[in-house]
């Protein structure tokens, strides 16, 4: 099996940046949605080799006998399997040669814990922590396993724990920025906004510089302005990663990489496609090789103009006849993904048919002019509504052509549920 240093591809004596460098060159190749089991890997090797102790006792681990060896190689194998129960008797086995290896002890730990033993494993990561009280590692693996307590049993009892850990593993390495993300998570989790904004910002300045893993902190906040509906603040962010970027090849590639994943987050989860596209137009601005995520990128910079022409329109008091306006609205929302009910489109059907051709085409006209990209993806509907307008498309306006009166007899039936339709519209958009 291969040693983190394999893993990363680095010298036994590579110093902290290099091991960061390596880290964020794999971790492009190894994304946690594409690659859960390598960016596993990758991640663990980064943690180990970055925290003194943990390095120390898994150098010393590298020169014990191939039986110990043999052991941790079958181990690491049963936890890829998930055969948990198997990977914790090759660890004990471990143990029982070598009782103060700490690797081995920790990754018990992870084994008892997925078996369904919590107690277990968080008892023996307590006395890992015991052995190791000045690993920053072991206190941060402590309040991970506390953490992920507490979102299944919602007990307040481990989030305390988890943040009690997470802070002795900062007050041990106040500049390793990881932990604080993982505070600022468990903080997002317990809906404790404040205290997540400001973990962010504490991490972001403890070590003095900016390096790759304050963007992972600067990504997580644009998490916290979504939630406390700040999300005008997460373009400002967006622009902020830019202008404090440090100037290395895998940083720009790392920051390119991290804003495609928030932007296709913010796209498919939350649907805010025009803040999706400012994170992907922010992501071509660090100069990385997007060739291969160039359609599904240009689906999302598209989607975003039609939010931000959609979010005009809405407001846009100047087309007439305004049943041209609420068409292209809801059709257009259906096309960004909105739940949007075929009998809502047909009563603008219904009511599209009180128009004349004439003020209908003359109405798409305008939209087309002002909303080119929104007009252009809906251009066969709005060439099929034009349609339904009685009269010829080339009646003079002041014709016996003239629209109906919405307060009339045949229109009457639809005003009231197309105006409540284009207010429920209004309201999906403004949040």
């Amino acid at each position: 099996m291969s040693s983190y240093y394999e893993v990363l591809e680095i010298p036994e004596t590579a110093s902290a940046d290099e091991i960061k460098r390596a880290w964020a060159k794999k971790v492009r190749i190894h994304s946690p949605d594409k690659d859960p089991e390598g960016n596993r890997k990758i991640s663990e090797a980064k943690a180990v080799l970055l925290d003194p102790s943990a390095r120390e006792d898994y150098d010393a681990q590298l020169k014990y006998g191939d039986e110990i060896q043999d052991l941790f190689e079958e181990g690491y194998f049963a936890l890829f399997c998930e055969d948990y129960k198997t990977a914790c008797n090759y660890f004990q086995e471990i143990l029982a040669l070598h009782p103060n290896n700490l690797d081995a002890r920790n990754q018990l730990s992870v084994a008892l814990f997925r078996n369904g033993k919590e107690k277990e494993g968080i008892s023996q990561q307590l006395k890992l922590s015991q052995l190791a009280p000045n690993s920053a590692l072991y206190a941060k693996n402590l309040g991970d396993l506390y953490h992920i307590q507490f979102l299944k049993s919602k007990s307040w009892d481990s989030y305390g724990s988890a943040r009690a850990s997470y802070e002795r593993a900062i007050e041990l390495e106040s500049y390793n920025s990881s932990h604080h993300k993982q505070l600022a998570l468990l903080y997002i989790r317990g809906e404790d906004y404040a205290n997540a904004e400001q973990t962010i910002e504490n991490g972001i300045v403890a070590d003095g510089k900016t390096d790759i893993d304050d963007l992972d902190l600067m990504i997580v906040l644009a998490d916290v302005y979504l939630l406390t509906g700040r999300k005008h603040l997460v373009a400002k962010l967006a622009e902020r990663v830019k202008s404090v970027i440090p100037d290395d090849e895998e940083a720009r590639k790392y920051a390119a990489y991290s804003f495609i994943r928030k932007a296709v987050e913010l796209f498919h989860d939350h649907g805010l496609y025009d803040l999706a596209a400012i994170f992907v137009t922010s992501a071509k601005h660090f100069g990385a090789d997007l060739s291969e995520e160039a359609e599904a990128l240009q689906k999302i910079e598209r989607a975003g103009t039609i939010q931000r022409e959609i979010e005009r329109l809405v407001e846009d008091k100047s087309i007439e006849p305004v049943i041209i306006k609420m068409f292209l609205v809801t059709i257009g929302c259906r096309w960004l993904g909105e739940d949007i009910e075929d009998d809502t489109i047909e009563k603008l059907v219904e009511a599209a048919q009180t128009w004349s051709k004439f003020e209908l085409a003359n109405a798409v006209a305008v939209c087309r002019k002002k909303y080119p990209t929104l007009t252009s993806v809906l251009s066969s509907q709005l060439d099929s509504i034009v349609q339904l307008g009685y009269g010829s498309s080339f009646a003079n306006p002041g014709s016996s052509y003239a629209p109906r009166q919405t307060t009339s007899t045949a229109g009457s039936g639809c005003v009231i549920p197309i105006m409540m339709t284009v207010s429920i519209l209004i309201f999906l958009l403004s949040q």
